[in-house]
């Protein structure tokens, strides 16, 4: 099974051997060899470690206190974190978010390709933007109904279909859902008044 990492567990990885390297020598090889080998025994078996939340699962590295985070799809195991256990627990995370979202938007691209009366997304790109924007409004609403009558659980569950339908409008227009994601983070650390008043320069 294909083994892909997330560019910030690649730097976790490269952070830890530089750190244990410095404590003691030859001690940063033995990081990396103990790293390699829990990614083998995980290629070799994926589903043998505990899941921890959703589809994500986690597997203890011997000797050092680190862990290797990750999901598996059918094609590959996806390496969310070398997550060092002494930090935040969780701070990863928005990593899985990530993966979900560009594992999605990797579907939604491959039915452009498909034929409308075979599929309900493309179907949706043969009728064109303004039946994919009747479909947002409708989901909006369905959500804010779901708001205002305090289920929870239907809350989860429109919302989900709102981004769902967001997501294919992404698509359709050929932006991809890091676009937003990096929007969101160029306004981290902003105040909504802040941001508004960059907008309107």
């Amino acid at each position: 099974m294909e083994i892909r990492f997330h560019s910030r567990a690649e730097a976790e990885l490269d952070d830890g051997y530089d750190y244990y390297q410095q404590q003691k020598p030859n001690f940063g090889k033995k990081f990396i060899r103990d790293i390699h080998a829990a990614i083998q025994s995980i290629r070799c078996n994926p589903e043998a470690w505990k899941i921890i939340e959703g589809n994500i699962r986690r597997c203890l590295v011997k000797r050092f206190p680190y862990a290797i985070v990750y999901q598996i799809s059918e094609k590959e195991v996806f390496i969310i974190a070398i997550a060092n256990l002494h930090r935040e627990p969780n701070y990863w995370k928005y990593r899985a978010l990530n993966n979900t979202l560009t594992q999605l938007a990797e579907v939604l691209e491959q039915r452009k390709q498909q034929p409308a009366d075979k599929s309900y997304v493309a179907s949706l790109y043969n009728k064109g933007l303004d039946t994919i924007l009747k479909k947002i409004g409708e989901e909006a609403t369905e959500t804010v109904i779901a708001a205002k009558d305090g289920d929870k659980q239907q809350i989860i569950y429109e919302t989900a279909d709102l981004w769902f339908h967001c997501m294919v409008l992404l698509a359709q227009q050929d932006l991809h859902p890091d676009d937003v994601l990096n929007e969101l983070q160029r306004r981290f650390g902003l105040s909504g008044l802040e941001e508004k008043a960059q907008r309107s320069k």
